[in-house]
């Protein structure tokens, strides 16, 4: 017999009959996810009011001597931009849309499992005076539209920026931090830009009559990448705090002297820099240790090579280029009606 032929049979006899195995019957002692919400079935909220907060929340789980809140950017660009987001609101340029997801009814003020989602949205008629409140007359307002950038699979489609959360006493509280996507009014170019935060989360008081969310705060962190990604708004004109066209809101909060202040990646903050004094970011400094990773003009450790040798300021879409400066946001909300077209 030749021997590959025995060492067939050899191995058919170790691994016993070939007759395929039966399927285990499923696990019924562990109960199955529920089948998920479409967008917008949930309780769907707008905000009314945005402003750039000085308070804050814990991003990162880490405590220094002056306390557990990060916002790094909040008091300073509040003192220099006040009310920015009013206006903007009003005129329905800015339409941000809450919602609670896989809440018990009857709502009590309590809930151990819920689901919030945060999307971009559109007004449903073109009217901003019907946004937040019923006008005079008439006997319905506040219907908007997800944008379709915030959904995303196949049908069913599913939030794209979502946390899971709980309700305790009509404070909701995420309890696991994500990424979201905000509009950002800001703008000076004619195409609406948006402000990604990564790390989110999200806090608010929630009534049992579901009619409004109170004392919001949304907190997250914008990386080097987000902040540079929109426009510097000084820059309708040439001045102090826009000396090139072109400058990025990350070279404004640069001008202002801060720095990133949340580790996202682990590996000790990275930080840039302006090497030739020309208003651009485009010296970027890997993360070293806890201190900062620039010296006043040159990186402490290594340098990021741009990603692109003809504009230095490429480097900033590094991947090493991970961390970002921490910012909160406060807010209103008012209950909204959402036409979602699958």
């Amino acid at each position: 017999m030749p021997r590959w032929i025995a060492l067939l049979a050899l191995l058919v006899a170790c691994e016993g009959p070939t007759t395929a195995l039966e399927a285990e019957p499923p696990d019924t002692t562990t109960p199955l996810p529920p089948v998920e919400e479409p967008p917008g079935t949930g309780r769907v909220f707008v905000l009314d009011d945005v402003t750039i907060s000085e308070d804050g929340l814990d991003l990162d789980g880490r405590c220094t001597e002056q306390g557990c809140i990060d916002n790094r950017t909040g008091p300073f660009v509040a003192r220099r931009f006040g009310d920015v987001f009013a206006r903007p609101l009003e005129e329905g340029r800015m339409i941000v849309l809450l919602e609670v997801a896989q809440l018990d009814a009857p709502y009590e003020g309590s809930d151990e499992h819920v689901e919030l989602r945060v999307y971009r949205g559109y007004d449903v008629d073109a009217r901003p005076e019907n946004n937040f409140s019923v006008p005079a007359g008439e006997d319905t307002c506040c219907t908007f539209r997800i944008a379709n950038a915030s959904i995303f699979g196949d049908l069913p489609k599913r939030a794209r920026f979502r946390m899971p959360a709980h309700i305790d006493n009509r404070q909701l509280e995420v309890d696991a931090p994500a990424a979201v996507e905000i509009p950002w009014p800001l703008a000076i170019r004619t195409l609406p830009q948006t402000l990604r935060l990564e790390r989110a989360r999200v806090r608010m008081h929630l009534p049992t009559d579901l009619e409004t969310a109170e004392d919001g705060l949304l907190g997250g962190v914008a990386a080097f990448g987000a902040l540079d990604a929109i426009d510097n708004p000084y820059c309708r004109t040439i001045s102090p705090r826009c000396p090139t066209p072109h400058t990025s809101m990350l070279d404004l909060v640069l001008q202002l002297g801060l720095q990133a202040d949340i580790d996202l990646d682990g590996d000790g903050l990275e930080c840039v820099l302006d090497g030739d004094g020309d208003g651009r970011a485009d010296l970027c400094c890997d993360g070293v240790d806890e201190a900062s990773a620039c010296g006043a003009l040159a990186c402490r450790g290594a340098t990021v090579a741009p990603l692109d040798a003809e504009d230095p300021s490429s480097c900033l879409q590094d991947p090493r280029m991970a961390d970002g400066f921490s910012m909160t946001f406060g807010f209103s909300a008012v209950a909204a009606t959402v036409q979602w077209y699958p």
